[in-house]
């Protein structure tokens, strides 16, 4: 678990580590990934710089190559979220 306190990572303390985590694999920006999750883009860089490593993004690509039924699910999750973010 993440610590608390002065010092603490505000990305591994957010609810959001792992989208953040999966749009620095996939190599957004700081800003764009901090305005989108309400985080510093300081606090997006350090993140990447101190808690991921190499072998860590990597496996986060490796793991989101979706198969055709992970398509047809994002489909619909996504179609869901849309319309959360309308109403």
């Amino acid at each position: 678990m993440a610590k608390s306190g002065p010092g603490a990572c505000q990305v591994c303390n957010s609810p959001h580590r792992h989208s953040v985590d999966v749009a620095l694999a996939h190599g957004l920006g700081h800003d764009a990934i901090g305005k989108r999750f309400g985080l510093s883009p300081h606090s997006v860089q350090r993140h990447k710089a101190n808690h991921l490593s190499p072998q860590m993004m990597a496996a986060v690509q490796h793991a989101l190559h979706p198969s055709a039924v992970d398509l047809d699910a994002l489909k619909v999750s996504e179609g869901e979220n849309l319309l959360h973010h309308l109403v």
